[in-house]
């Protein structure tokens, strides 16, 4: 899931930039929007190590439940 959501996250964020970059635009000052490429690998890389630690720790902790206690309880 976190693979399929990169490349549409990486999009939005563009677009939430070159957003806020037009709504503080004035008669003053411009802010450029300048993202290079090592920013959206820096990104994913980022985002893909996240989702990679939290699997684990959620995989920790599943491989430690007790199954018959837990089918044995009731609702």
């Amino acid at each position: 899931i976190t693979l399929a959501a990169l490349p549409p996250g990486l999009g939005l964020g563009y677009g939430l930039a070159w957003f806020m970059s037009v709504m503080f635009e004035t008669e003053l000052f411009r802010f450029p929007v300048v993202i290079e490429r090592a920013t959206y690998g820096f990104s994913a890389l980022v985002v893909a190590g996240a989702a990679l630690a939290t699997g684990l720790v959620v995989r920790s902790r599943i491989d430690r439940l007790d199954l018959v206690a837990v089918l044995k309880t009731r609702e």
